[in-house]
């Protein structure tokens, strides 16, 4: 029997170090509990810091996102703020109780980085590849430009869909916003989300527009070619993406305010970015400034400075030491959470280890870290746990022989 509990320890102390640049708070245990939410408990002690999991979360998703909750409770730890935390682990909270998140439509929710953040250390393998393949703004094509996928309410006005729709359907040159998929999927999207949706509310559309949405996949450094770039929310803020566009030195347009992230307050105090809030409203300021080359390279520079100055640890201390100091009585475990936690047991494996890919990334973020041993043991272990396919036995050797050649 594998000890998972001190694999996983191991793991969160290894990448929470990278991110602070130091020591980070040592932990004392982490159990599952019964939830039904993408909810992580924590309880901050002097000596130690306890984490409890929903039964919900799989293990790719605490591997890649649990280590930036870490760093900011262990900065909250030295600030001597004691107590217990409820986090959530999803690109948005799906629970109503008050909680520290990555992104929030909620004001009485407390934003910190979001996790691509700090595992890409502030996307600096982004800023590499575009100094690499620089376009001047004066040289870029007049274009608004975006590519995406069918995500969000289709019931919002502001939401991806229905922006994507209607500029589409102003049939604006120089506008290319498109989703990069296909008639089918698009139909069944628009199926999914009208089922959900009362009679008043369906999306019927003009399947001529529905032809002109659709576009070819297009990869990210290309998008440095377009002088203009459009960012829109899905389910949530598109992390990296919203980030990453800025970072291309160029003017980016917002729709909605929806959802937010640790860092937009300071995009509308510096005017980083163009907030709109309809798909006419962009319609009407984009020609109003698309062949202002000086301007759009003001504008472009605002938001490249100010992207590039963000650091992991300068922006997970800034969240930290703004936190309240009694801040943690807002953010406590509901009653019916604390009594699932009181019955919390081991991690459950079978729960968390639900799949070939979860077992991968535990294996893959282990080995990354030079745990070559434990990642090795994770694999070895599960063809006791599971009974996979022929093709799920035939991959998981292959990974587990590569993992073997490297001890």
């Amino acid at each position: 029997m594998l000890d998972y509990e001190n694999i996983f320890s191991t793991y969160l102390h290894a990448e929470t170090r990278k991110y602070l640049r130091a020591k980070p708070a040592p932990i004392k245990k982490i159990r599952s509990f019964k939830d039904t939410g993408w909810r992580i408990c924590c309880v901050i002690a002097r000596d130690d810091v306890a984490y409890y999991l929903s039964s919900e979360l799989n293990a790719g998703r605490i591997v890649q996102r649990l280590p930036t909750i870490h760093a900011f409770v262990s900065l909250l730890r030295q600030r001597k703020i004691f107590g217990e935390l409820t986090a959530s682990i999803g690109d948005k909270p799906s629970f109503s109780e008050p909680c520290v998140s990555f992104s929030s439509s909620q004001p009485y929710n407390y934003l910190i980085p979001d996790p691509y953040f700090c595992r890409r250390d502030a996307y600096e393998d982004a800023k590499i590849n575009i100094a690499a393949n620089w376009v001047s703004v004066a040289d870029r094509e007049p274009v608004l430009f975006w590519r995406g996928s069918f995500t969000g309410d289709l019931a919002r006005k502001d939401g991806r869909f229905r922006t994507v729709y209607e500029l589409n359907r102003l049939e604006t040159p120089g506008i290319d916003v498109k989703f990069a998929a296909s008639r089918d999927r698009l139909q069944t999207f628009l199926n999914r989300e009208n089922s959900l949706l009362g009679e008043t509310e369906k999306f019927e559309g003009d399947n001529a527009v529905f032809d002109k949405m659709l576009g070819e996949r297009t990869e990210f450094i290309d998008f440095i070619k377009r002088r203009f770039q459009l960012d829109v929310d899905g389910n949530s803020n598109a992390w990296d993406s919203m980030f990453k566009k800025m970072l291309l030195g160029g003017p980016v347009f917002k729709i909605g305010h929806a959802f937010k992230q640790w860092y937009y307050d300071r995009l509308i105090e510096e005017d980083v970015v163009i907030w709109r809030t309809s798909a006419n409203d962009i319609h009407t300021c984009f020609f109003k400034i698309r062949d202002d080359v000086a301007l759009a390279e003001e504008i472009g520079e605002r938001a490249r400075r100010f992207a590039d100055r963000l650091t992991v640890r300068g922006e997970l201390e800034r969240c930290a030491n703004a936190f309240p100091k009694r801040g943690l009585s807002l953010y406590q475990f509901p009653d019916k959470i604390k009594l699932a936690m009181h019955e919390a047991h081991n991690l459950d494996e079978k729960a968390l280890f639900k799949n070939v890919g979860d077992i991968r990334s535990l294996s893959d973020n282990l080995n990354r870290h030079a745990f070559r041993l434990e990642a090795t043991n994770v694999f070895a272990r599960s063809f006791e746990m599971f009974d996979f396919s022929e093709q799920e036995n035939e991959e998981m050797e292959a990974h587990l022989s590569r993992l073997k050649a490297g001890l």
